[in-house]
Order: structure tokens, then C-alpha cells, then sequence
């Protein structure tokens, strides 16, 4: 049990290090970017992957505070499902673009 423990502490930092490599990028894009008014025109599957990263860690850190919080299970399922519609209406309000329908071509 202690090795899965390690094993997950690991892959949580390597991904860790791979999100800050990633923003840093990122960052220094956008700033020649900006200089240059490129818009880097980032794709459906592009939007998908970036809002399961955060939906994930947003999740993570739900979980975290329900535990806190010694949360019935049912009002932990009603916030997990209002965070994922209210996610996937923003998404689609600001650009048109329904989650639903990428995940399904994917």
C-alpha cells in the first residue's frame, strides 16, 4: 500500500512539473504573441484536454474540502455536478463550443 502511495505522490509531481513547464510556455508565447497580435488558434481537442486538466485539479481540491468539511455524500455529488454544468455552460457561452459534443468525437 505504502509503494501505490509513492507511486501516486510521483505521478502527481512529474505532472506537476510538466503543468509549469506548460504555463511557463505558455506565458512566453503569449507575450510575443501580444507584441505581434497572433492569436494562437488553439483547437477543439486543445480546449477538451486543458479543461479536463482543470476540471481534474478542481475536483481534487472539491474532494479535499468536502473531507474538511465532513460532507454528506449527497451534497458532494450535487456540488461535482454543479461545478461540471456550470463549466460546460461557461465554456459554451463564451465560445460557442459544447464539451459534450467534442468528447464525443474524440
Amino acid at each position: 500500500m505504502e509503494q501505490m502511495k509513492v507511486n501516486e505522490d510521483l505521478i502527481t509531481a512529474l505532472q506537476s512539473q510538466v503543468l509549469s513547464q506548460l504555463t511557463d510556455s505558455m506565458l512566453d508565447r503569449e507575450i510575443d504573441e501580444d507584441r505581434k497580435g497572433i492569436n494562437p488558434n488553439y483547437s477543439k481537442q486543445d480546449l477538451f484536454n486543458s479543461t479536463f486538466v482543470l476540471s481534474r485539479i478542481v475536483m481534487s481540491k472539491m474532494f479535499q474540502l468536502q473531507e474538511e468539511e465532513k460532507m454528506h455524500i449527497d451534497y458532494r455529488m450535487s456540488m461535482a455536478n454543479a461545478f461540471g454544468g456550470q463549466l460546460r455552460t461557461m465554456i459554451h457561452t463564451y465560445t460557442g463550443i459544447d464539451m459534450h459534443d467534442v468528447a464525443a468525437s474524440i
